[in-house]
């Protein structure tokens, strides 16, 4: 057999060069290539002439919500503290209300556009994606075919194969965890009798989150820094360390999976942005980062770009 000649993968007979298929068996001789990722099935949103109903306000404008603009305006319209109405902006960084009469969301809507010069959607409740359950990935690997990992939960564990054309959406960002902890340094306050008293300090801990959501069917797939579980997942900056496994994946996502949405949390820490750079996906808890993935998973539903959110 020539360098160029080829066996089938079947049945292992000799075929001439530029074959497709086995002489022998008939088995095809070139693998298909993998398909290409396809377009979210966008779904306009209702004209807010017809809706009916509780609906719910998202910003949809390309550059980060203004928060100090519209939170007097919030605040106002939904009789709540401004620090809570906040609170939630940032959290979500979209949601802006929630379950109010159509009417009156329709008006609040064109008075937020005009303040932020950007679009608001008003959504049916009825019609608000659902966030979908999560599973851990562990012994994750990625190219140009897809993904391949075992998915777990706490009961079971489930091998996956996906390709890209399975993702609906790529969530990825950053964490500040602030946790307190007794310092065993000297020194310190002393209780009534003389006792030393617990030194206590607040410590700020970074770790990385990434959520892959699949469309059928629908649940998201969660690679983090929980060492308990995955040791292999922490994220090193040192370029004298080994890079773990999150980096890598986060790497190599944004190399394979181009025409999956994904935010701007997965290009800024695959290429180790600064820190200053990465605070407009830092989040405070993973509770936080689940609510901004809600709000991501309704603007690729309803047709907009999360490229730079």
């Amino acid at each position: 057999m020539t360098e160029s000649a080829q066996r089938c993968p079947k049945c292992r007979v000799a075929a001439p060069p530029g074959a497709s298929f086995c002489s022998s068996c008939g088995a095809a001789l070139v693998a298909a290539a993998p398909p290409a990722p396809q377009p979210v099935r966008a779904v306009p949103p209702a004209e807010r002439a017809i809706l009916r109903g509780p609906c719910t306000l998202l910003f949809a404008g390309e550059e980060e919500l203004d928060i100090r603009r519209v939170g007097h305006t919030l605040a106002e319209k939904a009789g709540r503290p401004l620090s809570d109405v906040t609170r939630d902006l940032r959290a979500s960084k979209g949601f802006l209300a929630r379950s109010l009469d159509a009417a009156e969301a329709v008006r609040l809507a064109e008075q937020l556009e005009g303040e932020l010069l950007a679009p608001v959607l008003v959504i049916p409740d009825a019609e608000i994606v659902p966030l979908p359950p999560a599973l851990r990935m562990r012994r994750i690997a990625i190219n140009s075919s897809g993904i391949r990992c075992d998915a777990y939960s706490w009961d079971s564990t489930e091998p996956l194969k996906l390709t890209w054309a399975e993702l609906f959406l790529i969530s990825c960002a950053r964490l500040e965890v602030q946790e307190v902890v007794e310092s065993h340094e000297e020194g310190g306050a002393t209780d009534m009798i003389g006792r030393r008293l617990p030194n206590l300090i607040t410590t700020t801990r970074t770790e990385y989150v990434l959520d892959i959501v699949l469309r059928d069917p629908w649940r998201r797939l969660r690679l983090d820094q929980n060492t308990a579980a995955f040791s292999l997942t922490e994220l090193r900056r040192d370029r004298d360390q080994a890079l773990g496994t999150l980096h890598r994946s986060l790497m190599q996502l944004e190399r394979y999976a181009e025409g999956v949405p994904s935010n701007r949390g997965l290009m800024l820490l695959a290429s180790g942005a600064p820190e200053a750079v990465c605070q407009s996906v830092t989040f405070q808890n993973k509770r936080d980062f689940d609510s901004y993935t809600h709000w991501l998973i309704q603007l690729v539903r309803f047709g907009r770009s999360i490229a730079e959110q």
